[in-house]
């Protein structure tokens, strides 16, 4: 159970760490002059796009981190790079718990035999 904990927390830091960097540094910088609307618009639809196949996916999936991405993207520009990371690790890891009993227990993961 430690080894499952240790994995988990170390995939939503992981993940959180890279993605902040990706889109709430490199593109917010890289995208500067642009006007606002059109920055954020790049980040939330970019960032939805890109979660496609994940869970939910689909268009659905896409929606719902897109939503996420504008909550982010609201963080970082209020209190910066260190708040939205830790708020997207803590989202990671509730969506990791919430994903897992399914993991577990559906034939989501096919184990060769």
């Amino acid at each position: 159970m430690a080894t499952l904990v240790v994995a988990l927390v170390t995939a939503a830091v992981a993940n959180s760490v890279g993605e902040e960097l990706l889109w709430r540094g490199c593109l917010v910088s890289e995208t500067a002059g642009l006007h606002t609307a059109s920055r954020y618009s790049l980040q939330v639809v970019s960032f939805g796009l890109a979660h496609y196949h994940g869970l939910p996916s689909g268009i659905v999936g896409c929606v719902l981190t897109g939503g996420c991405a504008a909550a982010l993207l609201w963080v970082h520009q209020r209190w910066g790079m260190t708040a939205s990371i830790v708020f997207h690790i803590v989202a990671d890891l509730v969506i990791f718990v919430a994903v897992l009993p399914w993991v577990f227990f559906t034939s989501w993961i096919v184990v060769p035999q």
